[in-house]
């Protein structure tokens, strides 16, 4: 059970990253967002493009994917807790008994027992993962998803690494430039 339920995320972070990743690609950090840093002290700043640093490329990555995992666990729990109130209403005792060929046992969670049968809950958080899996992999080709709530987070990403270029630019007109970043920009 831990196995399949530890596949099953695994599986749901596999789904995630690339199409993050495809949503920041380099293409996505072009300097043509001058639009996204007009209300910003960084409008009509000349950007400068240099390399990104390890942590400033997996940075951008990491906040979209826990966003967009944030979202998918969300949609795990709430089907899981549909699944759980649907099984404890149609399913009786007698039934899970005839099922499982064993008599129904409470759930036991931190010394605790739910009012959950112990099947049912793994059925259910099976389902619900099953369910997680196929929302994630239905918003890489939903556009509406995609426009109604990536779209914020990917104009977000443009917009700092528009203002990150200027920043450098800024920095290196100023003969600020810290030493370290000087290795990188060169």
């Amino acid at each position: 059970m831990v196995w399949l339920c530890t596949f099953l995320l695994i599986m749901l972070i596999v789904i995630i990253v690339p199409a993050v990743i495809d949503m920041l690609d380099e293409q996505d950090t072009e300097d043509d967002s001058e639009h996204l840093l007009e209300a910003t002290p960084f409008c009509g700043v000349k950007p400068s493009r240099s390399r990104f640093s390890i942590g400033e490329s997996i940075n951008p990555t990491v906040v979209a994917a826990a966003v967009q995992l944030v979202q998918a666990a969300i949609f795990i729990v709430a089907t899981f807790a549909i699944f759980a109130i649907f099984g404890k209403i149609a399913l009786t005792p007698q039934l899970i008994k005839t099922w499982t060929g064993t008599d129904p046992q409470a759930m036991q969670w931190v010394g605790l027992n739910l009012p959950l049968d112990a099947a049912m809950f793994r059925v259910c958080l099976i389902l619900a993962l099953f369910s997680g899996i196929s929302f994630a992999a239905s918003t890489l080709s939903d556009s509406m998803y995609r426009s109604l709530f990536l779209s914020r987070i990917a104009d977000e990403m443009r917009r700092n690494i528009a203002a990150r270029h200027r920043y450098r630019s800024t920095l290196r007109s100023c003969g600020k430039l810290p030493h370290r970043w000087r290795d990188i920009v060169a």
